[in-house]
């Protein structure tokens, strides 16, 4: 799986729910409930929202996650699709999260890296 974030290739993300691909619907300004508790608005969109999360990475890989995201502002995300095409999406990165603390081999690892991408 190939994931691209500002058009730097990542490493690929955990197996298992390590890319989660869900859509949220935008709603008009003037929706809610009538009087009669009818929901009344306007569909105006439907917007993708990306949950990355990785296992143990090398400090290298942790770095170019985190090289990527920090500062990026409105950027671009490229991922593999629920429909099996690659979409690219503009958007923004959420608040990360980058835990840390194994040592394995005599080495500190990241042991998991999460982040959400939501589309603009």
């Amino acid at each position: 799986m190939t994931i691209y974030f500002c058009g730097v290739e990542m490493p690929a993300p955990k197996l298992n729910g390590g890319l989660v691909e869900t859509y949220e619907n935008v709603w008009s300004a003037d929706t809610g409930r009538n009087s009669a508790g009818r929901m009344m608005g306007t569909l105006v969109a439907t917007k993708a929202k990306l949950k990355f999360s990785w296992n143990a990475l090398s400090w290298a890989d942790a770095a170019k996650i985190r090289n990527a995201i920090y500062g990026a502002g409105f950027t671009t995300c490229t991922y593999p699709g629920v429909d099996g095409q690659d979409h690219t999406v503009n958007g923004y990165f959420g608040t990360p999260s980058f835990s840390q603390y194994s040592w394995q081999d005599g080495l500190r690892w990241a042991t998991s890296i999460s982040v959400d991408f939501i589309e603009r």
